[in-house]
């Protein structure tokens, strides 16, 4: 009896010995990414306070999913505020926390502010789309395509619903991709239909709820399309100022800045006539994107119940792209992560220059009962 009972305890401790021995096993092989987010979500008035809310969202839920893969991602968010320079204060901050990738800024002309504050990291935004981006340094990388893009899915929508009428676009003059998008599209309009009326008129953000409407319509005329490829602060105001200074119903055609119906009031300010937006976005839960199923997934399985927001199908994607890129393309001679999250992702880029990005773009409606989506255009890359 106090065999059996001595060979019970060995084999106690020695299942002990084999359950420690395999943890540390995993522990050992399981690597660690350190990700420092750089996003201010209120960049801009009228965005929800929901915005980062539903980004972390995204971001918890890779970092969920990243777990089957053997991968432990930590993160930290550093916020800055709406100076245009803010986000130059805490690169100090952010180096001395040693992150192995840096996340963000979504905005176009935050992104470029800092091009030349990091060096042999890898620095992804998954928003960014001025043509600009293209020519930052090789370690900095958009998840979403150049605004030539946009705009080329953009002319071909209205080509479909309004092939003879002209653009009139009222353009955000301290917006990057604002000005992008709209010099871009105009381009378009002027190989492809140059007998069609093209005008571009600028003004500041901060100028937008005192502009003389009278002066900002000079040249349009009734049936042109009025383009406003601007931050949805500035659209939401110049809608209900120009549907009541033309009294008369309108609609207005955005760019790929008015965010989603849940995250900004674009369409929602009451105005003396009837007005709504069309908004395009490659980033809709309606899309047929590689990783929607496996975010819906883990998403639900972290959160337990649907995403509602885009945005969190984006960050999920974002670092969804660097784990696809460690996994696919590893490099086995570096011996630190961060050189290693930096040359498998350069690799990945050698193979496919638009990785993870979405070239499917979606049309919605929108107005102050919602959004309905009403075409889908798939651009060839």
């Amino acid at each position: 009896m106090r065999l059996i009972k001595k060979h019970k305890k060995i084999f106690v401790i020695l299942l002990s010995l084999f359950f420690y021995s395999s943890i540390c096993f995993s522990a050992e092989n399981e690597k660690l990414i350190r990700i420092a987010i750089l996003d201010n979500f209120n960049f801009q008035p009228n965005i929800t306070n929901q915005y980062d809310k539903y980004y972390l969202e995204g971001i918890d839920a890779a970092v969920y999913a990243a777990k089957e893969k053997k991968i432990k991602v930590e993160y930290k968010v550093f916020r800055y505020s709406r100076d245009a320079l803010a986000i130059l204060k805490i690169i100090p901050d952010v180096n001395s926390w040693r992150p192995d990738v840096i996340i963000g800024p979504r905005n176009s002309n935050m992104f470029l502010t800092i091009q030349n504050s990091f060096k042999n990291i890898l620095v992804l935004s998954p928003y960014a789309s001025s043509s600009s981006v293209e020519y930052m340094p090789k370690n900095y990388y958009s998840l979403s395509l150049p605004d030539k893009y946009t705009a080329q899915a953009i002319s071909v929508f209205l080509q479909k619903k309004y092939p003879t009428n002209g653009l009139f676009s009222i353009v955000e003059a301290d917006c990057k991709n604002c000005v992008d998008i709209s010099h871009e599209l105009n381009g378009i309009y002027h190989k492809r239909s140059p007998g069609i009326s093209f005008i571009e008129n600028f003004f500041l953000q901060g100028s937008v709820k005192d502009l003389n409407i009278e002066k900002t319509l000079n040249g349009y005329k009734k049936d042109d399309v009025i383009f406003l490829p601007n931050t949805s602060y500035a659209s939401t105001i110049l809608m209900v100022r120009i549907t009541n200074y033309l009294a008369r119903p309108m609609i207005f055609f955005g760019a790929d800045d008015w965010g989603s119906w849940r995250n900004s009031e674009v369409g929602k300010l009451k105005a003396d006539y009837p007005y709504y937006g069309v908004r395009v976005t490659a980033w809709s839960l309606d899309s047929s994107y590689k990783l929607k199923d496996e975010f819906f997934k883990n998403f639900k399985k972290l959160h337990h119940q649907m995403p509602v927001d885009a945005v969190s199908m984006l960050a999920y994607a974002t670092v969804g792209s660097i784990i696809a890129a460690l996994n696919q393309y590893p490099d086995a001679v570096v011996t630190d992560i961060k050189t290693e999250i930096l040359n498998s992702y350069m690799s990945a880029l050698k193979m496919d220059k638009n990785w993870y990005r979405q070239s499917e773009y979606k049309f919605y409606k929108t107005d102050n009962t919602g959004d309905i989506l009403i075409d889908t255009i798939k651009l060839p890359l």
